[in-house]
C-alpha cells in the first residue's frame, strides 16, 4: 500500500514576528535573525511559501 507514494520531505520550520505593524520570517534553525519587513502577513506567509517550494524541488531534484 504505502510503495506506491512517493517519497516524503520533512521541510524547515518557520516563524513569523509581529512588529509595530511589520511581520518578519525567521527559520527555526536560526531564530535570532529575522529576515526583512513585509507589509501584511500575506506577504509574509506568501515568502514562507516561496522557500519551502525551492526547498521540496532542490530536495526533490537530488533524490531523482
Amino acid at each position: 500500500m504505502l510503495s506506491s507514494l512517493d517519497h516524503v520531505f520533512r521541510l524547515r520550520a518557520w516563524t513569523v514576528r509581529s512588529h509595530k505593524g511589520k511581520y518578519y520570517v525567521s527559520t527555526e534553525d536560526h531564530p535570532k535573525s529575522w529576515g526583512r519587513a513585509y507589509k501584511t502577513l500575506r506577504a509574509a506567509t506568501t515568502a514562507i511559501a516561496r522557500h519551502l517550494e525551492r526547498e521540496f524541488v532542490d530536495r526533490a531534484r537530488r533524490f531523482s
